[in-house]
């Protein structure tokens, strides 16, 4: 629906109003070299958010010590898990298909438009605002890509954010999405890939695995359907290879749910 604007002859020109929706992941250096790694763990670890450490302390832990020495090994580290096909690390690689794809589902809605930043490294946080800003976002919902909420996560993505809105003159109104992890939606996203997940969890820590993966389904009786479907024949027995989570508990609470509610199985 087209709006009609009353401005004055002289007014600059506007673009047509939208929203945007800027999904924000944690960060990537630009290359795996000495300098690139450098650069990346300076704006990481010079973060106050995530390091709280006495500053004059820090400085000095960081500058003659770590940013010395970590570059070069964090650089072969990347190396290994490198997308050579794009020349960039997988993690810029997932978080631009999350946002095409949510792009893709309001590819018949104009007023909308969904990008992309990194808290540390490229695209910047800064740069990608102004870019929605100057596509005609007067409306723009930051979304850090952490269900749970923490200070050096969700927090720091915020500061990012309004520090950026703090050089412009013409500001767009911003929104950061809350903690999302009790979402029904979500948990019902996340609870397929939980079988394939366990393979991955260390030896003797899938139980705390397991605990902190269900433990927002208690918060949702809606999940139990999904818990209940996607878990059958893949419930771990307690171990020394598994740990202790009350696999019992967890299970029977969700046939619980299913026996309860025979229409939602």
């Amino acid at each position: 629906m087209s709006e009609k604007r009353h401005l004055p002859p002289d007014h600059p020109a506007i673009p047509p109003r939208r929203i945007g929706v800027l999904l924000v992941n944690l960060g990537t250096p630009d290359a795996t070299d000495y300098w690139s790694m450098r650069r990346y763990l300076k704006e990481f670890l010079s973060d106050r958010r995530v390091i709280e450490e006495n500053p004059v302390k820090w400085w000095l832990i960081l500058n003659l010590i770590i940013l010395s020495v970590r570059p070069g090994r964090k650089g072969k580290d990347y190396e290994k898990i490198w997308n050579r096909e794009r020349n960039e690390s997988f993690l810029k690689t997932i978080t631009r298909a999350q946002a095409d794809k949510l792009g893709a589902s309001f590819a018949n809605d104009p007023r909308l438009l969904v990008d992309w930043a990194m808290r540390y490294g490229n695209p910047s946080i800064a740069s990608r605002l102004d870019a929605m800003q100057k596509a005609g976002c007067d409306r723009i919902l930051v979304m850090p890509l952490y269900p749970q909420y923490a200070a050096a996560t969700t927090a720091t993505v915020a500061d990012k954010a309004f520090e950026a809105l703090s050089v412009m003159r013409w500001q767009p109104a911003l929104r950061v999405a809350p903690a999302y992890y009790d979402q029904p939606a979500y948990i019902e996203a996340i609870l397929p890939t939980a079988p394939g997940l366990f393979k991955l969890a260390p030896v003797g820590k899938t139980g705390a695995f397991l605990t902190q993966l269900f433990a927002p389904a208690s918060s949702s009786s809606a999940a139990f359907t999904t818990l209940h479907r996607e878990m059958i024949g893949h419930w771990p027995a307690e171990g020394d290879s598994v740990g202790t989570y009350g696999s019992n508990k967890v299970a029977q609470r969700a046939l619980q749910f299913v026996s309860e509610h025979p229409n939602s199985a």
